[in-house]
Order: C-alpha cells, then sequence, then structure tokens
C-alpha cells in the first residue's frame, strides 16, 4: 500500500512542479521526517534513491539521510554501511566529508567497537588538521573522542596523550574555552585514577574545581560531577572521611537544582549512607 502511495505522491511531484528542483522531493521525506514516520521515510529515501540514479549529489544526501534515519531507528551498523556509502561518492575533503567520518566513529563507539572508532576519528582528524591546523580548537572534540575510545579499549596511557593534546590546545585560548578546559581536567582526572595517580587526579578535580567557580559558562551541575569524581578517588584512597565530605557538598548542589527522585539524587544519597556504613 505505502509503495502504491509512493508512485502517486512522484506522479503529482513531477506532474505538478519541475521533477529536477530536488527541493520538491527532498521536502516530502523531510515531512515524513519531522511526523517521525521514520519507516515511511525510509522507504521513501531508498525509492528517491533510485530516482536519483545518475546525480551523485543527491545520492550521497539520500545516503546521509538514510544513515541518520537508521541511527536515529537504533540499527547503528546499517547507519554505518548508509554514511560509508555517501563517502565512497563524496571525496571532496570538506566538512561534510568530515561529519561523516566522525558520525562513522560514534556509531562504532555506540556498537563497542572503539578500534574502528578510533579509525574513523583519526580520518576525522587528519582532515581537520588539513583545513585549519595542528593546534586549533576545532581539533578538540575529536582528540577527546580518540581518548574516549582509548579509554574504552583500556588504553589509559594513549587516552591520556589525546586529552592532554586537548588541553593544551584550550590552554592556548584559556579566556573563551573556560568550561571546556574544566570538562578537559575532569576527563584526566578519571584517566589518572585508572592509571593509579590518585594524586595526581585529585590535582586535575581541583583545578576543574576552581575553574568552574569562576567560569560563568560552567554549570552547578559540573561542580557536583567534579566533586562526585573527587568522592571515588578519596574511597579508592580509603579516606572515606574526605570522600563523604565531597559526597555531601554535591548532594548539596544536588538538592538544589533535581527533583528527589532524580537518578542522580537517590544514586548519591545511596552513595553518602554507604560511605557512613563503612566510618561505622
Amino acid at each position: 500500500m505505502f509503495l502504491e502511495g509512493l508512485k502517486s505522491i512522484f506522479h503529482i511531484l513531477t506532474n505538478e512542479y519541475d521533477y529536477h528542483r530536488k527541493t520538491n522531493l527532498f521536502s516530502f521525506g523531510q515531512l515524513l521526517l519531522k511526523q517521525v514516520h521514520l519507516d515511511d521515510a525510509e522507504k521513501y529515501y531508498l525509492r528517491l534513491l533510485n530516482e536519483f540514479s545518475d546525480q551523485s549529489e543527491n545520492i550521497i544526501q539520500c545516503h546521509n539521510t538514510l544513515g541518520n534515519l537508521t541511527k536515529n531507528k537504533g540499527d547503528y551498523e546499517l547507519s554505518i554501511q548508509w554514511f560509508k556509502k555517501a563517502i565512497q561518492i563524496n571525496t571532496i575533503e570538506n566538512q561534510n566529508l568530515i561529519e561523516n567520518y566522525n558520525i562513522i566513529g560514534d556509531l562504532y563507539i555506540k556498537i563497542d567497537d572503539p578500534k574502528r572508532a578510533i579509525e574513523y576519528y583519526n580520518k576525522t582528524l587528519i582532515l581537520l588538521i588539513k583545513i585549519f591546523s595542528e593546534d586549533h580548537p576545532e581539533l578538540v572534540v575529536c582528540l577527546n573522542n580518540i581518548a574516549i575510545a582509548y579509554k574504552n579499549e583500556k588504553k589509559y596511557h594513549k587516552a591520556l596523550e589525546y586529552h592532554e593534546k586537548a588541553l593544551t590546545i584550550l590552554e592556548k585560548h584559556p579566556l573563551i574555552h573556560q568550561s571546556d578546559i574544566a570538562i578537559l581536567h575532569n576527563y584526566i582526572g578519571i584517566i589518572q585514577r585508572h592509571l593509579g595517580y590518585f594524586n595526581l587526579a585529585l590535582e586535575h578535580y581541583q583545578y576543574a574545581l576552581e575553574i568552574c567557580k569562576y567560569s560563568f559558562s560552567s554549570s552547578y551541575i559540573d561542580i557536583a560531577k567534579t566533586l562526585k569524581n573527587m568522592s571515588i578517588v578519596y574511597e579508592d584512597k580509603n579516606e572515606l572521611g574526605q570522600s563523604l565530605l565531597c559526597l555531601k557538598k554535591a548532594a548539596t548542589i544536588y538538592q538544589d537544582i533535581l527533583s528527589p527522585i532524580h537518578p542522580d539524587m537517590t544514586e548519591i544519597e545511596e552513595k553518602i549512607q554507604y560511605i557512613l556504613v563503612q566510618l561505622k
């Protein structure tokens, strides 16, 4: 039934409008997406793909749309295949290619394949360096993505290397990227903890706290998360009093901004009770 409907739609579009004006054809697909008719939109774009068999720009757009559509449906492996088809056609080293490489990397993270994710994040990084430079802030997200992928592989030294590269770049622009610098100190603190360097981890968390206190772009949630991270390290060091102090400070922040039944609020209260039991 749907395919019959598609034929009617194509008949209207091709007879009442200029068939070669792709906006008419793509607009209907976008309408389906906006109305969350994902299955119908997928069928429509698959049919549209055949209509544009000799127009590479339109095919790329169809592949990208199908990639995003299947990603939104949770079919990450199929989404990867659509984005790969797009980059096979789009060989121009531009922002679209960068975005596709990065999306594929993100999708590999979602299916727990960090090795392949790193492969595509590195492709992203190479193009970013070509377009910008080796120390441009545009590289930071990609560097952090690579670091997170290495962390997922438990290759903590490599993860630390890429987080530190990102931090070095942002520290050249401290006034613009204060909140991002605080986030990076948190990332590095997490890695240092995994490496067993507890005091170094605490130093980075303390840096993050100091930045958050004076940065208008940082939020109270950022401060609370940093305090939670510190509490974990203090617990690792068996300094339960300090761990409890950090948790209580974080809980005070959460009480002002979160619902009592929010998962983060529930989690931190349970953790406080756990530490209190350990201190008895």
